[in-house]
């Protein structure tokens, strides 16, 4: 530490980081870590993934930016919505536990994770409540929060209907309203033909 402000690295007698400190409260990073066991575990190959996901990259951009992800029966389904059209790749995975399963991803996170030799395959976990979990036998973990989407089997929610009145025809029960029986007596009145007396 430098001061209060400032923190140095040295990396032996080569190099040295000056960095200079936000003030802050740092996020709570270890509540995002999922706890319990996953629903849904499978083994890809990577480069399967990447390739999958490169080719309904273009439409998942036209659309809402969302890659899905659905497991079923040993195989992996990468599908993305444009505007009018859908495109999707299925690759064979190596073991999936827990299917079928889904989660949906933003289209460059595949790309984006760290690079390994062309036989190496990946972990994937899905948790109910959490983020979707990448990692390599030997790699760090990388947590991904997934993205909200509507999947074709779910109806979303009814809304709710206002009530309606209802309508009987039997009006002899009600009651008279007050401009009804106002415009009542006023034709009474014209009906007599009685007129009020003047005074002089």
């Amino acid at each position: 530490m430098i001061g209060d402000n400032k923190l140095r690295l040295d990396f032996g007698t080569t190099a040295s980081v000056v960095i200079n400190l936000i003030l802050g409260k740092p996020p709570e990073w270890l509540a995002l870590i999922p706890k319990g066991e996953p629903v849904l575990q499978s083994q890809i190959f990577a480069p399967q993934l990447e390739a999958a996901a490169k080719r309904v990259r273009d439409i998942a951009r036209d659309g809402s930016g969302i890659v899905r992800l659905e497991f079923t029966d040993g195989k992996l389904k990468v599908s993305a919505r444009g505007d009018d059209q859908e495109i999707s790749s299925t690759i064979d995975t190596l073991n999936t536990q827990g299917e079928p399963g889904r989660t949906a991803l933003d289209p460059e996170i595949p790309s984006r994770l760290p690079q390994r030799q062309a036989g190496d395959h990946r972990l994937l976990q899905i948790y109910r409540y959490g983020p979707v979990v990448f990692e390599y036998q030997k790699s760090p973990r990388v947590l991904i929060m997934p993205m909200a989407v509507q999947w074709g089997d779910e109806t979303p929610p009814a809304e709710k209907a206002e009530p309606q009145a209802e309508t009987t025809d039997e009006t002899s029960d009600a009651e008279p309203d007050e401009s009804e029986s106002s415009v009542e007596e006023e034709t009474t009145e014209q009906e007599t033909g009685e007129e009020e007396p003047v005074t002089e």
